[in-house]
């Protein structure tokens, strides 16, 4: 399962730097849930996925991503992963790191993602 996560992973890191939320909807089956964050709302369903991705990373500007596997079984796996973006609107830079935990049918798709992160923002023109 380490080949198939992480072939997922480097597919939603491009369609996070790229900011495609159709290419990120497309990872998930369409029924999956996403959920940001313990107390967020459950994300269910690859349109509103699609829709919710889209409205996160509407903003975003130099987007840079990766990841770490932490743990991995032929249904699911445990990821640190880290990013850091602009903000053009704001004037900032957000670095955020966190968890995912994935679980996956065997079409290799994804029916579950929770996510937990931090994040720290500084002014632009203190990231350089």
């Amino acid at each position: 399962m380490l080949a198939g996560l992480t072939e997922w992973l480097d597919a939603y890191g491009a369609a996070w730097m790229s900011r495609d939320a159709q290419a990120a909807s497309e990872l998930f089956t369409e029924d999956a849930v996403y959920q940001w964050g313990p107390f967020g709302r459950r994300i269910r369903g690859q349109l509103m996925i699609r829709e919710a991705w889209a409205e996160a990373v509407e903003g975003q500007d130099k987007v840079l991503f990766d990841y770490e596997v932490l743990a991995a079984t032929n249904r699911g796996g445990i990821v640190r992963w880290w990013c850091s973006y602009e903000l053009p609107a704001q004037k900032v830079r957000r670095r955020n790191e966190g968890i995912f935990r994935l679980s996956f049918e065997d079409t290799g798709l994804c029916t579950s993602l929770e996510e937990w992160w931090n994040a720290e923002t500084e002014p632009l023109d203190a990231a350089t």
